[in-house]
């Protein structure tokens, strides 16, 4: 509403005038005439200025909703694929460490993902992920100074995350025969990387719930999770104890200890 100030100052200004002596009001009259018109084009070009940029953040929130609930929705498959028994059936659960587990060590990163033409689920990831990127900084830099602070700080927060950056270094990593990198076809070659994989999944929740807000504010419909039935087939491409021996008898000189990655999720 700050484009009223212009309108009203000069609504005032007119009143005094005429209120000044009688002399003095033709006088007053062309320049109440003047101050009007002036303050009425001001008015206009705030006002303008206004719905621009509403109309900037309502193209920009619509972008970043959408490539958010993209890669959102890849997420949800790669837990659908890696699991047998249990499906999160609200957000909480969706960013929950579970989900993090199942995503980190349960997910048979070498078997196909559900896409047309036919990738790996680490290839697919990684070319989701560098897409989702490049969308984030494409939208940021564009549209930057226009954005809420909150959002631009959560968007380079995501962009930086380990579920951004960690799929396509990877995917290179396997495919260098130099590197020789001894992992079983799962996206954490350790323990210490779950807790990156909870750690991202947070920081895209805070994106989830930033952006939620920024969208009730503009009128426009929530971005919401299309979380997958509990009767979808689930565990299609899981990783099990069978997959790490086959992978062990092909590489015997690999000396590791992988028995952390069934640790924890004996019944998932």
């Amino acid at each position: 509403m700050w484009w009223f100030i212009p309108l009203f100052s000069a609504v005032l200004t007119i009143v005094a005038l005429f209120t000044a002596k009688p002399e003095r009001k033709r006088l007053a009259v062309v320049y109440a005439v003047c101050v009007f018109s002036f303050a009425l084009l001001q008015t206009y070009s705030s006002y303008q200025d206004q719905e621009n940029k509403r109309a900037i953040l309502r193209f920009a929130y619509k972008r970043l909703s959408d490539e958010t609930y993209k890669f959102l929705h890849l997420i949800d498959a790669m837990i659908e694929d890696a699991t047998t028994r249990w499906l999160p059936s609200n957000d909480d659960e969706f960013f929950s460490m579970r989900s993090a587990e199942l995503i980190c060590k349960r997910l048979n990163i070498e078997k196909p993902a559900r896409v047309t033409p036919r990738r790996s689920w680490l290839q697919y990831l990684s070319n989701e992920a560098g897409r989702y990127k490049d969308s984030i900084n494409g939208l940021v830099n564009a549209h930057g100074p226009q954005l809420d602070r909150v959002l631009t700080e959560s968007l380079s927060t995501v962009e930086r995350s380990f579920l951004v950056i960690w799929p396509a270094q990877y995917y290179n990593a396997r495919r260098n025969p130099e590197l020789k990198l001894p992992s079983p076809p799962v996206l954490c070659p350790g323990p210490d990387f779950q807790p990156e994989v909870k750690k991202s999944l947070d920081e895209l929740k805070t994106l989830y719930f930033v952006l939620n807000v920024g969208l009730q504010d503009l009128g426009m419909p929530r971005l919401q999770l299309a979380l997958t039935p509990q009767t979808t087939k689930l565990g299609q491409y899981r990783f099990e104890q069978v997959d790490l021996e086959t992978w062990k008898s092909n590489n015997l000189d690999d000396k590791s200890d992988w028995s952390w990655l069934f640790q924890d999720g004996e019944n998932k």
